[in-house]
């Protein structure tokens, strides 16, 4: 059973049971993310989080981010994008669980904020991981960072990792960047697939695509 479209409502927190559920896309308005409930069968999922200035008003946070991310930690295919406001996270908040499942992991541009800050989290917790793919932005805008950090170690262990796919635009700098990334991180091995955007809706991220 897909989950393709949810509306939330705005002052109460949502709760959705999912014991049927195997492929879920989900967008959520302004950081009124729902606890998910019953996700033991969900084996992909597309969840963006989208966050502005007046869902702090309503208190998100990192735990928040946190409990949400926790619901979809038992998944083998992730999608996941986090979009607008920045989120600093303090004391070393452990706010990413471990995805032991997923071996497909797909993350935007905002996790190479703050030095990959969240993509290092991400690869630190995900020890099965074969491919990731990384969706650029299409505008070479400066975008203010979202999630920043700071971390006491970061190394990885990805001994499965062997693709690294990168959407982008033509002549992206940042392509080198993550490459440089991967290579003085020790994954010499791994093999870099690049491709660019292209103007047709099908290839717009599926959080998009289920707006």
């Amino acid at each position: 059973m897909p989950m393709d479209t949810v509306e939330f409502t705005l002052l109460n927190k949502t709760s959705i049971s999912l014991p049927s559920v195997t492929s879920l896309t989900i967008s959520t308005p302004e950081g009124f993310t729902p606890i998910l409930k019953d996700t033991a069968s969900v084996v992909t999922a597309s969840v963006s989080v989208s966050v502005t200035m007046s869902s702090f008003r309503f208190r998100f946070d990192a735990n928040d981010l946190g409990q949400y991310l926790q619901s979809l930690s038992g998944i083998t295919n992730l999608e996941f994008n986090y979009q607008g406001s920045k989120l600093t996270i303090e004391n070393h908040l452990q706010w990413c669980p471990e995805f032991l499942n997923v071996v497909n992991l797909t993350l935007g541009q905002w996790c190479l904020d703050s030095n990959f800050y969240a993509l290092i989290v991400f690869l630190q917790n995900s020890p099965r991981l074969q491919k990731l793919t990384l969706k650029l932005e299409k505008s070479n805008m400066r975008i203010s960072r979202r999630i920043i950090g700071e971390l006491t170690e970061i190394s990885f262990t990805c001994e499965h990792l062997n693709t690294v796919e990168v959407i982008c635009s033509e002549n992206d700098p940042q392509v080198i960047t993550v490459q440089d990334f991967f290579v003085s991180s020790g994954m010499t091995s791994v093999q870099f697939h690049i491709k660019h955007w292209s103007p047709y809706a099908n290839d717009l991220p599926a959080f998009i695509r289920s707006i």
